[in-house]
């Protein structure tokens, strides 16, 4: 049996969209499936409503949600771990939501959460406490 890949989850809070999405990204760039070390990997990427008016979310027309600029990035959470993946939803809006809502760029924020992993989540999630 093979183990199901997580395509897509989000939390919303606020006017703030949290993704984690499975686009064919691995290790290495392309998720190769025939390399044993490779391993397919979520990508964040964080939008504001467009009633926050956050100057650092592009224009989406009459879109709803708006990307915001330098908030894309592909972490170090497999797309295999859905357990992991909902925790890093938590993780990633306790961090950029109150920014996201102020106004604020998130681009430093974000840099940092790609580094979220399986194994140091839990760390990330104490450290509020």
């Amino acid at each position: 049996m093979s183990k199901k890949i997580i395509d897509e989850i989000k939390l919303i809070e606020n006017g703030v969209r949290v993704t984690l999405s499975w686009i064919g990204e691995g290790w290495c760039g392309d998720y190769d499936s025939g390399n044993d070390s490779d391993t397919p990997l979520l990508r964040m990427d964080v939008d504001a409503h467009k009633r926050l008016k956050n100057p650092y979310a592009e224009d989406g027309g009459r879109r709803i949600w708006q990307s915001m600029n330098d908030a894309s990035y592909c972490t170090a959470i497999s797309a295999y771990h859905h357990k992991t993946a909902q925790k890093a939803l938590r993780v990633i809006m306790d961090e950029v939501k109150y920014h996201v809502i102020r106004g604020d760029g998130i681009k430093r924020i974000c840099e940092s959460l790609s580094w979220l992993s399986k194994s140091n989540i839990n760390k990330h999630l104490t450290k509020k406490k």
